[in-house]
């Protein structure tokens, strides 16, 4: 058994691989058909292209070009077949992309599977067919293309002219035969021709003369063919053509289903006209094997079977008609009678026999097409028998409203009548008559309907009869019943007139008259002399039927009696008892007064004896019991009646006291009201109190307390009380109107720019101060919620003043003062817009200018929540500027752009070429000379913090490399600190969870203040580091100038210095050297070190790889803006920098800023900024004003004070809360 299993086991793993390899090779054939697939697309494009492009070289009109693209289009169909066949491969992919044992076409058995037939057709069939036909279109050449086409056109034309003498029916018919057969040969004759000429036959080229034959023989057919042997059923030439009717009505469909006529013939017909033509009527492109020969001849053949099938239509029409006509002659149904009168219909019938008559006389005409009658003969059967089933429906119609619905209408009301008449057996046929099942005729078809019809007609006369005989036996027995009526009428007139002038609690005796009229109107219908005149079917109904109406009655007068009085104290008097156009409600109901009860069990009593009593049965000598019996009954209605009145004096003193509580709570209204805005919580508080004095007015129990209710002290110590709320109401109209400051601020001034980085914060925090005020207000206002009101306590004012001051310093003290701090004075144009001096050469002197960093950037970012998008978003990048003399463009250009720090870097200036201005001027000195000056703080200086001195050794320097920082890099942290700086204000105050007074939101924003200028002070001093030099004062130097052996003094004005040094280290004894500032408040220095031999090299280098590395260390205040003003010069290393191609030398100056702001948080960042050496302008503005002013450059200097003065500095730091 163990060996057994083994082998089996074994044998299942084979399967199992064999069976998955064919899966792997299933799915790479079909991904290999998608490639050629797409190869063949490519091709078939290509194809199509080249003939386009031959064809747009022959000048040909856009008629024949029209008609050419349905030609080219061949390849648009193969390619759309193609893609079809492609996609539905990829969706076989896609749905077995995962392996499955036996489940994929790899497998026969799966593919032979039912369910799977199509795809195996798609494998077996499609594929190879398209495949095959996609080389066969590409063989073809392009002449070989329009042959292909062209030929077959020639071949049908030759084929059609040799049938022009055959006797043809449609041949015959067609117009001009002889002329258009005569143009279609020479067509033919001239194709043949072209054809044959060596550049068609011999070149295969595709000839502008070879088209022309073409389409013109392909004219020449169509006249022939399509538009005249085939014109009636071509659409395009006959409108509702033979083929476009048969193919589309469905009407013969509607007459075989309704006279079971034979379509075999007809369908015979239809399949052959099928074959040729769409259903729209066009004529079909017919398969190569079919000729036209086929066409004629099968065309002829379904016009006879159209013949045979059209004698059908006539045979059933003298059997659907010829009956009817019999029917209506012998049974006569259409007279005019008084009665159940149907003669209104006759005109219809005789059209319907009419148009019977034009049918035979269709099918007996002459024409000798079959085919071109037939949809009309259809048309009118169809028509015939819908009328006819019309008319057949209104007899049923008729039948049913006029007899049927009457009957059974009036059958619940004659029935006691005629049992009372002894007429049952003769009633009850007409009722049954009446429930008989209506025959459906639009169900019934063929003979059945024709013996459904004329059994109606039969049926409809033998109901009358019974009719008739109820008018006789309807007259005899109306007198008795009248005398009853009237005993009622004469008792009730003599209470009448005090009746009905008695109008208390609205108490009605509207029935009696109402009673009397009916009995009047019985007596006057006079009914049994209208029972006997002659009239339809429901008027005779309706009269027979008033005997029930007189018995009806006789019954009701005594009951009417009952019903009213029960009725009068049932609603009407406790309707009464209701106090109507009172001027306020709530109110006690009239009835649970003592002394409204004790009237009630009055009228009760009267009321019983009324209930119980009942008059004599129907016999003839009682009328005077009848009449003692009514007087006793409106006796005791009068005795209630006075009862009633009693109660009416009562309800009207207490309407007096009602009205008065009204007065009194509208004037306790007018006082609430008034003095203010009445706002929803004030509105809601004065209801309150309305509404409890409402209660303590009301609790009375008997006359003699409600007038005790309204005395005057009583009212006014409720008038007292509310005048002591109205103060109430006027704090809270003023908290309110802060309230909504508060909120328009938000929806208005908070969407500034400036301020909606943190608006959603500020919301969130004055929602809280919102919600911790409205307990103040509550807490006032909860104490209308106890149950009653203590009326001699007053509400205390000072509660109120509390929440409404609160309110105004959430308004002042924060909303405005926050938005104020953020957008007037740190306002991003205010305070970042940093406002620095520009110099500008134009070719023969310096010019300067006052610009604005972010003035010369995007307006769209001038505002600090689009700013500060871009600082979360790149603050962390390495933002390193582009340098210039065609350096490749930096990803960060838009960024300095954006932000106007494209004008820090000179990133895009003016392509004057300055270094060849002075090349000619520039001597060579026979020793070195090192020119140094003295420099002086800015005004800055004294805004105190301190930067920390920081040596930046290779080590730190190597670590910035990884992730540099530069300014704008600084630019967007502050910007992204002071976000941070801004929602940690915010959550310090919710933090709090108080209600934060003025003093602590002074203590708050005055460290915000002093902490976003120190934001904006470090913001000036990177900024202005990176710019041009602030320095303040002119300076004289000695200017060595090699001139003629000359040596003279320059007086230098000091142009728009940059940081930038000319400089180079090729002497081993100025490396290391220190130049020391003489000055003993600060010093600044400057270290040079040479890691190897002097090198020149035109390229920019990063850090060490230059060969030189150049820090700056100094111990000087943070806004303290010295600009690393020392200058390094020898001529000899500025000659021979300066002949360099290109002589620019870079440094890198790390520079360190930081600051705690008020909240103890620090801001500290290292960052690079990078100068240029040994620019020619720079020696342009350092010798600008040489004594024989041959450069012209000279201008003078701007005092940094001018820009950014002490006044400024301070204003800037100060913090002025809002007080409005």
């Amino acid at each position: 058994m163990g060996g057994i299993v083994s082998v089996v086991s074994i044998g299942s793993l084979a399967a199992f691989s064999v069976d998955k390899s064919n899966y792997k090779k299933s799915l790479k054939d079909i991904e290999n058909k998608i490639v050629k697939f797409n190869e063949y697309k490519e091709k078939l494009i290509a194809k199509q292209n080249g003939l386009n492009d031959k064809l747009s070289t022959i000048q040909l009109d856009d008629e024949i070009k029209f008609k050419l693209s349905s030609i080219i289009d061949v390849y648009n169909k193969q390619l759309d077949l193609n893609n079809q066949l492609s996609k539905k491969l990829e969706t076989i992919i896609e749905k077995h992309k995962k392996y499955r044992v036996g489940h994929h076409f790899g497998n026969l058995t799966y593919l032979r599977a039912k369910k799977n037939r199509e795809t195996k057709n798609l494998f077996d069939v499609n594929i190879p067919g398209a495949v095959n036909e996609t080389k066969r279109i590409l063989r073809l050449s392009q002449i070989e293309l329009f042959e292909e086409k062209f030929d077959a056109i020639a071949n049908l034309s030759i084929e059609l002219v040799k049938h022009k003498d055959s006797n043809n029916q449609l041949i015959n018919s067609l117009t001009d035969k002889e002329v258009k057969f005569n143009s279609l040969k020479n067509a033919i004759n001239s194709y043949n021709e072209e054809k044959e000429k060596p550049a068609v036959k011999n070149d295969k080229e595709l000839t502008k003369s070879y088209i022309i034959s073409a389409i013109n023989l392909f004219n020449a057919d169509q006249k022939v063919w399509d538009e005249g042997i085939l014109a009636k059923f071509n659409e395009k030439v006959t409108t509702n053509s033979i083929s476009k009717n048969i193919l589309n009505s469905n009407l013969v469909d509607k007459l075989d289903d309704f006279s079971n006529i034979s379509l075999e013939k007809y369908d015979l017909a239809k399949n052959t006209i099928k074959q040729y033509f769409t259903t729209e009527g066009y004529i079909k492109e017919l398969d190569k094997s079919i000729t036209r020969s086929d066409v004629l001849d099968n065309l002829r053949i379904a016009n006879d079977n159209i013949e045979i099938f059209n004698k059908d239509i006539e045979t059933f029409n003298n059997s659907f008609v010829g009956s009817l006509r019999d029917k209506l002659t012998t049974k006569n149904i259409l007279e005019k009678t008084k009665l159940l009168d149907f003669s209104s219909n006759k005109g219809e019938y005789e059209n319907l026999l009419e148009q019977g008559k034009r049918l035979n006389y269709l099918i007996s005409s002459n024409s000798t097409f079959a085919l071109d009658k037939v949809h009309s003969l259809i048309s009118e059967s169809v028509d015939l028998i819908n009328k006819d089933r019309i008319l057949s429906e209104k007899l049923t119609l008729f039948i049913n409203d006029e007899l049927k619905n009457n009957v059974n209408g009036s059958k619940n009301s004659i029935d006691p009548v005629a049992k009372f008449l002894q007429l049952q057996d003769e009633w009850s046929q007409v009722v049954e008559f009446a429930n008989s099942t209506s025959p459906k005729i639009s169900e019934l078809k063929g003979n059945e309907y024709i013996s459904q019809r004329n059994s109606l007609i039969d049926s409809y006369y033998e109901t009358k009869s019974n009719i008739i005989k109820l008018k006789d036996k309807s007259i005899e027995t109306y007198n008795y019943g009248l005398d009853r009526v009237k005993a009622f009428k004469e008792a009730y007139n003599n209470k009448k007139h005090k009746l009905d002038n008695f109008k208390l609690f609205n108490f009605s005796f509207s029935k009696f008259n109402e009673q009397e009229a009916l009995v009047n109107n019985l007596i006057s219908k006079n009914i049994h002399s209208k029972i006997n005149e002659n009239k339809d079917l429901k008027d005779l109904f309706d009269d027979i039927s008033s005997l029930n109406d007189l018995v009806a009655i006789d019954t009701n007068n005594l009951k009417v009696i009952k019903d009213t009085t029960q009725n009068n104290i049932d609603n009407n008097f406790t309707a009464g008892l209701k106090i109507k156009d009172a001027k306020i409600d709530g109110f006690k109901p009239l009835i649970e007064l003592e002394d409204t009860i004790d009237i009630k069990k009055k009228i009760d009593s009267k009321n019983s004896l009324i209930q119980e009593e009942n008059l004599e049965q129907w016999s003839s000598g009682n009328i005077d019991t009848v009449k003692s019996t009514f007087t006793t009954l409106f006796n005791s209605i009068d005795e209630i009646n006075e009862q009633v009145s009693n109660l009416s004096s009562l309800r009207e003193e207490y309407k007096e006291f009602i009205n008065k509580v009204a007065t009194n709570i509208d004037e306790l209204k007018s006082i609430g009201t008034n003095g203010h805005n009445n706002l929803q919580k004030n509105a809601e508080a004065i209801s309150k109190i309305i509404t409890k004095a409402k209660l303590d007015y009301f609790d009375v129990n008997s006359k003699a307390q409600f007038v005790s209710k309204i005395e005057e002290s009583a009212k006014q110590l409720k008038n007292n009380y509310m005048y002591s709320w109205v103060e109430v109401f006027k704090n809270y109209d003023k908290y309110y109107d802060e309230k909504e400051k508060v909120k328009n601020e938000f929806t208005t001034n908070y969407s500034h720019m400036d301020i909606k980085y943190v608006s959603e914060a500020a919301k969130k925090f004055s929602d809280q101060q919102e919600r911790l005020i409205e307990t103040l207000v509550n807490n006032v206002y909860n104490e209308l919620d106890q149950q009653t009101i203590d009326w001699t306590k007053k509400p205390e004012k000072s509660k109120s003043d509390e929440f409404l001051n609160a309110e105004k310093t959430l308004l002042v003290c924060f909303v405005k003062n926050f938005y104020n701090i953020l957008v007037n004075q740190f306002g991003y144009d205010v305070a970042y817009n940093v406002e620095v001096p520009k110099y500008s050469w134009d070719g023969n002197s310096f010019n300067f200018s006052r610009i604005n960093i972010l003035s010369n950037g995007d307006v769209s970012y001038k505002n600090k929540t689009k700013a500060m998008e871009d600082a979360k978003k790149y603050a962390n990048n390495s933002l390193k500027p582009r340098q210039k003399f065609g350096t490749e463009a930096s990803n960060n250009d838009e960024l300095y752009h954006r932000y106007g720090f494209d004008n820090i870097y000179l990133i895009d200036k003016s392509n004057l070429n300055t270094n060849t201005e002075i090349k000619y001027k520039i001597y060579e000195k026979k020793y070195d000379s090192l020119i140094r000056g003295e420099y002086r703080r800015t005004s800055l200086y004294n805004s105190n913090n301190t930067i920390s001195n920081d040596y930046f050794n290779l080590t730190e320097v190597s670590e910035l490399n990884s992730n540099p920082v530069y300014v704008l890099n600084v630019f967007l942290k502050l910007l992204n600190y002071e976000n941070e700086l801004s929602h940690k204000v915010i959550n310090l105050l919710i933090d709090n969870g108080t209600i934060i007074d003025k003093n602590k939101y002074d203590i708050i924003f005055s460290k915000f203040v002093m902490s976003l200028s120190k934001i904006v002070y470090c913001n000036t001093t990177i900024i202005l580091n990176s710019f041009e030099s602030n320095k303040i004062a002119k300076d004289n130097y000695e200017v060595g100038i090699n001139q003629e052996n000359i040596y003279k003094l320059g007086i230098l004005k000091r142009a728009g210095w940059t940081r930038k040094f000319a400089l180079s280290a090729n002497h081993i004894w100025i490396i290391n050297s220190q130049f020391n500032e003489i000055r003993e408040d600060g010093y600044l220095w400057q270290r040079t070190r040479l890691l190897g031999g002097w090198e020149r090299n035109n390229s920019f280098h990063e850090y060490e790889a230059f060969g030189f590395r150049n820090g700056s260390e100094h111990n000087h205040s943070l806004l303290d803006d010295l600009g690393f003003p020392i200058i390094w010069k020898t001529a000899h290393t500025f000659s021979n920098i300066y002949n360099r191609t290109d002589p620019n030398i870079y440094a890198l100056f790390i520079n360190k800023i930081e600051f705690n702001d008020e909240f103890n948080t620090l801001f500290s960042v290292k960052y690079l900024d990078w100068l240029e050496f040994n620019k020619i302008a720079e020696y342009k503005k350092e010798y600008g004003n040489r004594p024989d002013r041959s450069m012209n450059g000279g201008v003078e200097y701007e005092e940094f004070s001018k820009f950014y003065s002490t006044d400024w500095i301070n204003r800037m730091g100060s913090y002025k809360p809002v007080s409005n």
